[in-house]
């Protein structure tokens, strides 16, 4: 059965994509379907080389299809993912096959669009350019791809891609931008943490989140590397001591 659902998505995602014309970028959109991450490979085999990693719930534009792989593109190259792992939806149409056009907005409307920034689409960014580096190794005072990361290098390291400057440490990140609470975390917060038993410190650990309750990090020596976890996991929420937008500093 489930074979057949997948079929039939990657029929409908083929018949949308001859339908749009050759210089149409998406013939839909996709959300990762998986526990934790999606890679994001360089050809449409499970042997190719792996390009980034999506985040679970991550949304992307589908380019079209090759077997059962989607194509994408991820900074700036194209990527396959795989179809089992992706809730396919494909671009809206009207009744002639034609796209759809949009209904011209009333002034309202477009004065709430003026009034809109550009804050969302670098938070996704920052999340997209976090999970790059999923499984990279954890190193002690490490902060790039190449020597490793700590918590701060990494939050450090991300951030610097989009020319913002963090403090180097957890704790000194604790003032990297104003404090969000819990309940108003949005993607690309800085989350804090600390263990009483080895800092005396305001925060003794950081990491970026990335929507869902889960958040990205370098963890620690014990698990060696770049990884997600969940807010309400009984460690992080014990330990959790609050969060800062750094985007807003």
């Amino acid at each position: 059965m489930k074979k057949l659902m997948r079929a039939a998505v990657l029929l409908a995602a083929w018949a949308v994509l001859l339908a749009m014309s050759a210089a149409a970028a998406d013939i839909g959109t996709g959300t990762i379907q998986v526990n934790t991450y999606l890679r994001v490979r360089e050809a449409p085999s499970t042997s190719a080389a792996v390009l980034g990693k999506l985040a679970a719930g991550t949304e992307v534009k589908i380019q079209g299809v090759e077997d059962e792989w989607y194509v994408i593109t991820l900074a700036d190259q194209t990527g396959y993912i795989h179809s089992d792992y992706v809730d396919f939806t494909p671009a809206e149409e009207g009744e002639d096959g034609a796209e759809a056009v949009p209904q011209a907005e009333t002034p309202e409307e477009q004065q709430a669009e003026e009034g809109k920034t550009e804050a969302p689409c670098v938070q996704q960014q920052i999340v997209d350019t976090a999970c790059l580096y999923l499984g990279c190794r954890y190193r002690y005072g490490g902060s790039s791809p190449e020597t490793g990361f700590d918590c701060s290098g990494f939050t450090s390291y991300v951030y610097a891609q989009f020319g913002v400057s963090l403090e180097r440490t957890a704790s000194g990140q604790l003032n990297d931008g104003p404090a969000v609470a819990k309940e108003d975390l949005q993607m690309g917060d800085l989350v804090l943490f600390r263990d009483t038993r080895v800092s005396s410190k305001g925060a003794s650990h950081v990491g970026i989140y990335i929507g869902n309750n889960k958040f990205v990090h370098a963890s620690s020596s014990r698990t060696g590397y770049v990884l997600i976890n969940e807010l309400s996991e009984s460690y992080w929420s014990g330990h959790y001591v609050g969060a800062r937008r750094p985007l807003a500093g």
